[in-house]
């Protein structure tokens, strides 16, 4: 059978924000940092993953933390409800059925999780480090650079052996020859970043989930906002555990695709 994928962001969409978790866990004001910090820089025209990532790593240089914390940090992560025994159950009954991560987190923290070996691969933000200390952000995804992943996931090209070839993923092939057609895609994300990943799945016959924390009214009406802009097919709680919405909406697409 052709596969299918469900493709995720992680921040907001699967656990709460992991980066603004691990600044609180070293005493970082998560607050001033997003709000006043990582904005100083935006408003100076940086973009907002390179604005964060270089404020990032200065806040954990200040403190001397090393990669080793940081995947630490992210084996403890806390997820949303029912998100890792979802996930886990789709891939044992169909095991046709692939799950990745699109996030702009951070790569060390999240590929620690304890839902990371569900996933066939993680694509984030990564950081370079001299004797286990970052120096320097060595990848960032921003917005439409999200979408460059989208097309190695169909492509098939990714996994260890696509590391080193950047530029791979613009080599043409017919869409007869995806290996994951777009229409067999649902994407879920939260926010505005996910928004190209919205369009490019909707315009192409794939599906498209908005999901929002349920405690915030910002939140929640900016996941309707995606729906009456019709980026998204619905927006819904970021609760999936079994008997609620999102659980039996990522039910439906696996039956609908099979």
């Amino acid at each position: 059978m052709t596969p299918a994928a469900v493709i995720c962001d992680f921040d907001d969409t699967l656990a709460p924000d992991s980066t603004s978790a691990f600044l609180a866990h070293i005493g970082i004001d998560v607050e001033r940092f997003w709000g006043h910090v990582v904005k100083q820089r935006m408003d100076d025209g940086w973009d907002p993953a390179m604005a964060y990532l270089y404020e990032f790593i200065h806040a954990l240089r200040e403190r001397s933390v090393t990669r080793s914390d940081l995947s630490a940090f992210g084996r403890t992560l806390e997820l949303f409800p029912g998100v890792h025994e979802l996930f886990s159950s789709i891939r044992k009954e169909h095991p046709w059925m692939e799950f990745y991560v699109i996030s702009s987190g951070i790569g060390d923290i999240l590929r620690a999780c304890t839902l990371a070996p569900v996933f066939t691969s993680i694509f984030t933000s990564e950081l370079f480090y001299e004797n286990d200390i970052p120096v320097y952000p060595k990848n960032a995804i921003s917005f439409t650079d999200k979408t460059r992943y989208l097309f190695q996931i169909s492509k098939g090209m990714h996994g260890p052996e696509y590391r080193t070839k950047p530029f791979e993923v613009n080599r043409r092939i017919d869409s007869a020859d995806a290996r994951i057609p777009f229409k067999r895609m649902l994407y879920i994300g939260d926010g505005y970043t996910d928004v190209p990943c919205f369009a490019l799945l909707m315009k192409n016959g794939g599906q498209a989930l908005a999901v929002y924390d349920a405690k915030s009214d910002e939140k929640r009406m900016r996941g309707l906002g995606f729906v009456n802009d019709r980026r998204v097919i619905d927006a819904l709680s970021c609760d999936y555990s079994v008997g609620g919405k999102l659980n039996a909406a990522l039910a439906k697409f696996v039956e609908m695709i099979q």
